[in-house]
This record gives C-alpha cells, sequence and structure tokens, in this order.
C-alpha cells in the first residue's frame, strides 16, 4: 500500500458534472421538508446574483439552512443522491482515474467546497473515506447559520498540507485533479497536477509552467499532455 501518496480531488465539476450545492438547494428546497429553507432562498438567489465572492456564497448558502437539524440534513443528502446520481452522474475520466488510485493503494481524499450532506454518499459510493470540506456550526444537532470554514480557494491548500502532515503523505509524490482557477492553491500544493475541462485560467498556468501536468478531457480521456510544475 502506498500510503504515503494521495490524490487529493475536488468535487464539484470534477468528479461530479454538475454542482452538487446548488442541486442540493433546489431538492431540498421542493420537500415539505425544506419549505423554511425554500422562503429563504429568493433572498439568496438576490445575494448570489450581486457576489462572485466564493465564500460570501458559501456563507450564503450556509445561512439558508439555519434552524434545520444536521442529521435530517444527512438524511435528505442521502436522498438527493439517489436522484443526482441517475441526472447528473459523474466524470468518466475522473472516476477511471480516481479507481486507478485506489487500486495503487494511494489515499483518495475529496477536497471540496461542497459540504458533507452531500459529499457523504458521494464518498459512501466511491470507497472513500477521507473528506475536507465546508464545515457549518452544528450545535445539538441544528445548525445555526454559521461557518467554521468555506474550502475554497487557499482553504484548500492549507487542508492539504494539514492533512499531509497528519497522515505522514509526501506531497511531492501526490497529485491533485481540479476543474476551476480557484483550485490552482490546490493543484500547486502537489507533485502532479490535473487540470479537468477547459477553464482557460488553469490552462493558462499549465502553458507556462514546468513539471509534470495533465489536463482530462472531461468525458473520457487525456486530451492534453503538458510539461508544467507548481
Amino acid at each position: 500500500m502506498a500510503t504515503d501518496q494521495a490524490a487529493y480531488f475536488d468535487v464539484d465539476h470534477t468528479i461530479t458534472r454538475t454542482g452538487t450545492l446548488r442541486s442540493f438547494l433546489d431538492f431540498y428546497a421542493a420537500d415539505p421538508r425544506g419549505r423554511f429553507v425554500a422562503q429563504r432562498v429568493a433572498g439568496l438567489e438576490r445575494a448570489v446574483a450581486a457576489t462572485h465572492d466564493r465564500v460570501t456564497l458559501h456563507r450564503l448558502f450556509i445561512e439558508a439552512f439555519a434552524g434545520e437539524t444536521w442529521s435530517g440534513l444527512e438524511r435528505a443528502g442521502a436522498d438527493w443522491f439517489a436522484d443526482f446520481a441517475v441526472r447528473d452522474g459523474f466524470t468518466p475520466s475522473v472516476i477511471e482515474r480516481m479507481r486507478r488510485h485506489q487500486d495503487l493503494g494511494h489515499r483518495v481524499v475529496f477536497v471540496s467546497g461542497s459540504w458533507w450532506p452531500c459529499l457523504a454518499p458521494i464518498a459512501a459510493h466511491f470507497g472513500v473515506t477521507e473528506v475536507l470540506c465546508t464545515t457549518p456550526v452544528v450545535v445539538r444537532d441544528q445548525v445555526t447559520g454559521e461557518m467554521v470554514r468555506a474550502m475554497v480557494s487557499e482553504t484548500k491548500a492549507t487542508a492539504v498540507r494539514e492533512h499531509a502532515a497528519q497522515h505522514s503523505i509526501d506531497l511531492a509524490r501526490s497529485i491533485a485533479y481540479g476543474d476551476d482557477e480557484s483550485d490552482l492553491p490546490l493543484l500547486r500544493t502537489t507533485g502532479r497536477a490535473v487540470v479537468v475541462g477547459g477553464d482557460p485560467a488553469l490552462l493558462g498556468w499549465a502553458a507556462n509552467r514546468q513539471g509534470s501536468v495533465e489536463v482530462l478531457d472531461a468525458e473520457r480521456i487525456p486530451v492534453v499532455s503538458s510539461e508544467v510544475g507548481h
């Protein structure tokens, strides 16, 4: 088992074809048990339209679920996943890579801006046991609407370095996968990086670096192999 090597995967638009947070919000608000969340959605939509700051967007998402029970959200996540897995699905090329890492005995770790109710069923589906994600404050099984941390941008890199130190992971021998410019700090933490899809900023970064990087087609196979470093 190559336990000193890890593969760190962004989830939304990397492992999954679409965003899990928005999908879960729509699913939950449509259900009678999510009626209070539904009342907040209109205000959330206006706020989202006014900002592109990812930390703010995650804070607003968590605020929308203030007062909901964490155990209820976990159950809702399981119900949501049954629909999501069929309707939205996953990125074949990335799933293939994940399976390969697992076969090689690498630690597979999700590093995601999404949250546990969405990520728990996805992780269980793929046999992944380590998840670093956006974390709300929960007191006596109730979501307060506050946030411990949003797992975005530099926070992803910090979380990966902390995880590596805790588990004696050699980051120079490890690999990270991401699809968006905000994943760049994550991609820079490991000795190898894989850009999933065609984000212009990530492709530009890859083209101007030295070392080892790969660009994966979001559907099936590698489409570009570049010399890229971190």
